[in-house]
């Protein structure tokens, strides 16, 4: 099974987000459907003995991207919960995988953040960090 899911209209600033419309769609755009389809997956790749579920993360989980509160954490999110995932359903022969695609040059992602050499400068020195 492979899952990936991109929200659009969800993108903003830190103090931008909406809780209870913006940010809850992305949550259950990524996260909520994350656990649904790979829960309905699992009971079948139980009586087939394994599988493997892949989801898409993102680099915004790892390092700022301007207007990407929202969807960042949420890919962080479902990051940890395929790490969840991942180490519950071993036992039954299933593997569970994040994997994030990195940078790309297309009109979507220039929309969200410039690709350009200052871009890439500011964006190495706001790893983000606790």
């Amino acid at each position: 099974m492979i899952y990936g899911r991109s929200v659009v209209g969800g993108y903003g600033k830190f103090m931008k987000l909406r809780p209870m419309k913006g940010l809850l769609n992305i949550y259950i755009a990524t996260v909520g459907a994350f656990v649904s389809g790979s829960q309905e997956a699992v009971k079948r790749m139980k009586k087939v003995g394994g599988g493997a579920i892949v989801t898409l993360s993102s680099t915004g989980n790892l390092v700022y991207i301007d207007n990407y509160a929202g969807h960042g954490t949420n890919k962080a999110a479902v990051e940890a919960m395929s790490r969840y995932a991942s180490t519950e359903l071993g036992e039954f022969n299933i593997r569970v995988n994040a994997v994030s695609g990195g940078p790309n040059r297309d009109r979507c992602t220039k929309s969200i953040y410039k690709l350009s050499k200052e871009g890439k400068e500011r964006r190495q020195s706001k790893r983000l960090r606790t």
